[in-house]
């Protein structure tokens, strides 16, 4: 009886601590795949902006990661689903938005990336998290999202 309640003990021990180990394997994975989303979004951001700041004048639009226009590597695949929108807002100025949907693991780390620069965060309800910049209504709620003023016209 002993054994057997022993055997029990020790079989509830393993499953607890197997159930421990899943999680943080599971935790390190979604953290690993955050950054390579994150690091996928800003390059992708880059080659935007890129491309934005070469033109003689910006024009109202949008990009997407297979826009001839834009310099990515032969190969490059995006890992989400970016894009770019250039708007005129109402102070006169263009605007780039560069944004796509995003786990918080990914959003966390392209912060980190990125120095945790006030013109990046996610869609919290029409405005950039952190900054409170109104955003427009093309860029659904909770999307990891970029800006910059585009002075190039």
């Amino acid at each position: 009886m002993k054994a057997m309640l022993m055997a029990i003990i020790i079989a509830g021990f393993l499953a607890f601590w197997g159930f421990l180990v899943f999680r943080s394997d599971m935790a390190e994975r979604n953290g690993l795949r955050g950054e390579a989303v994150a690091a996928n979004y800003v390059f992708f951001r880059k080659a935007v902006f890129e491309h934005v700041f070469s033109l003689e004048t910006a024009l109202p639009g949008t990009l997407s990661p297979d826009s001839p226009a834009l310099r990515l590597p032969h190969g490059w695949q995006a890992l989400g689903d970016w894009r770019a929108l250039l708007q005129k807002e109402g102070d006169g100025f263009m605007y780039c938005y560069v944004h796509g949907p995003a786990a918080p693991e990914a959003i966390e780390a392209a912060q980190k990336l990125l120095n945790h620069s006030r013109t990046l965060g996610y869609n919290d309800g029409g405005v950039l998290s952190g900054s409170g910049w109104p955003l427009p209504a093309a860029i659904p709620t909770g999307n990891l999202v970029s800006l910059i003023r585009i002075d190039n016209e």
